[in-house]
């Protein structure tokens, strides 16, 4: 298991930094930089989250080096948040057809006359289609706007 120190050292080794650029970027010496990549010296909690602002990482990947992965949550682009919604209004507009030509169809065989209110539930149905679609729209937006 990785310690803080180690960490500390890996990422800024991924990003192909020296420890004078690091400090700089830090606003402390090379020399703490080294302690605290050395393990004899830890950073301050300011330092952390600064540290954690810089290598673009979670507190809880640089302090106990869990991995963004091991998370439950999971972040997804605009792409795979358009791509999951067109799946959903797609499946929508499944159910609606089934359901609309089944109401046409045993309304007619039951009751002719009763053509007329059929179109009143064709209508209400193409405003909850239109409600849900809306409202599936909103959630991945929301969703998307929490993970950036």
């Amino acid at each position: 298991m990785d310690t803080l120190n180690e960490r500390i050292r890996n990422l800024r080794l991924k990003k192909n930094w020296s420890q004078e650029e690091l400090a700089e970027k830090m606003d402390v010496s090379r020399q703490s930089v080294s302690k605290w990549e050395n393990g004899d010296a830890q950073p301050d909690l300011d330092k952390v989250v600064q540290l954690g602002k810089l290598f673009n990482v979670s507190l809880d990947t640089l302090l106990a080096g869990k991995d963004n992965e091991q998370e439950d949550t999971k972040s997804v682009n605009n792409e795979q948040a358009s791509f999951y919604l067109d799946e959903q209004l797609r499946e929508l507009r499944k159910i609606y057809g089934i359901a609309e030509t089944a109401i046409y169809i045993v309304g007619s065989l039951i009751y002719p006359p009763l053509w007329a209110t059929l179109w009143v539930i064709y209508i209400v149905g193409g405003l909850a289609y239109e409600i849900n679609k809306f409202y599936l729209i909103n959630k991945a937006q929301k969703g998307s706007s929490r993970k950036s």
